[in-house]
């Protein structure tokens, strides 16, 4: 700012010459002579607006607000309602840009309220033409489109990745819950593995026993039938007639041994299945593992290509449920 100027503005009067003195009664009319016309601005916005929101016109016999301020005013309707327009523009702003004119803050009302508040921050606002006002608007108007677009494209960008990460998410909860599943089948398939391995080694055991029983029973018969000293052939066969208990015994202890060898053989045939079928079990969740891990890298280039082969999977997936529920 002006030094001069400075000095004179905070000089006592008596230290001022006639010219000075001249030169700050003419200023400061000017001025006060401003701050009455932007009070004078905002006083005519407020009681047009008035004027047209309650209808006032109406009491002079104007049909329409058009009719009034183009007969009584001798205003066009357009010019009116750009004095209405100011009024949009913040109160304290308003108070301080009055004197700029209806045309130029009604031009300014019409932006955005960022626009609003970055045009009248610019120091030269007051001396810029119409004309440089409204490309000051256009180019602030079509940044913030811009930002707009970008903001509009960042959201949409992460819906469609929060969209995409709930769906991982839900994939992340079935791959989990069908691990946890096969895991709980495995368990299963090992206590059944166990069991049958037992059962086994029981039948085993049982036939074990059995031939020892039976070679008891044989050994008994055969002490009957060859006695230590010579007997005559009618003590002989005596003592096989008076031994039929030994002899049924032990047709039943043979009988319950073929039983017993036929029931291993099929504990022996369960536990190789159930261990044919555990190995496999494992085989095939590893085998779903890798599957997985494939579609992982192939999501990194073809995210299509990469569901088709989840699909593939899950519906691979549906047929084992189908025959195991089936």
């Amino acid at each position: 700012m002006n030094e001069t100027y400075k000095q004179l503005m905070i000089l006592p009067e008596g230290e001022l010459t006639p010219g000075q003195k001249d030169f700050l009664a003419v200023h400061n009319e000017m001025l006060m002579a401003g701050r009455k016309a932007a009070d004078c601005l905002i006083i005519m916005a407020k009681d047009m607006k008035k004027m047209r929101d309650e209808e006032l016109y109406k009491e002079a016999g104007f049909a329409t607000f058009k009719e009034y301020v183009e007969d009584a005013l001798e205003i066009k309707e357009r010019q009116a309602y750009n004095w209405i327009s100011v009024l949009d523009l913040p109160p304290e702003k308003l108070q301080i840009h009055a004197g700029m004119g209806v045309t130029k803050l009604a031009l300014i009302a019409s932006a955005s309220p960022s626009v609003q508040e970055e045009v009248l921050s610019d120091e030269d606002v007051e001396s810029a033409t119409v004309k440089q006002l409204r490309d000051r608007i256009k180019e602030l108007e079509d940044a913030d489109k811009e930002k707009t677009s970008q903001l509009d494209i960042f959201i949409e960008e992460k819906n469609r990745n929060k969209i995409e990460l709930d769906k991982a998410k839900r994939e992340k909860a079935d791959v989990e819950n069908s691990h946890k599943r096969l895991a709980d089948n495995l368990r299963h398939v090992e206590d059944a593995l166990d069991a049958a391995k037992k059962a086994q080694q029981d039948a085993e055991k049982l036939v074990a026993e059995k031939n020892e029983r039976i070679k008891e029973l044989e050994d008994s018969l055969s002490a009957a039938a060859a006695p230590a000293e010579p007997q005559t052939v009618e003590v002989e066969v005596e003592k096989i007639v008076d031994n039929p208990e030994t002899i049924k015994e032990l047709d039943a202890a043979r009988e319950e041994l073929r039983q017993l060898k036929e029931n291993s053989a099929n504990a022996k045939k369960t536990a190789e299945a159930l261990a044919m079928f555990k190995a496999n079990l494992i085989t095939m969740n590893d085998s779903l593992d890798k599957c997985l891990e494939a579609i992982d890298h192939i999501e990194e280039s073809d995210v299509d290509l990469a569901e088709k082969c989840t699909q593939k999977l899950w519906a691979f997936r549906d047929v084992i449920n189908n025959v195991l529920e089936g």
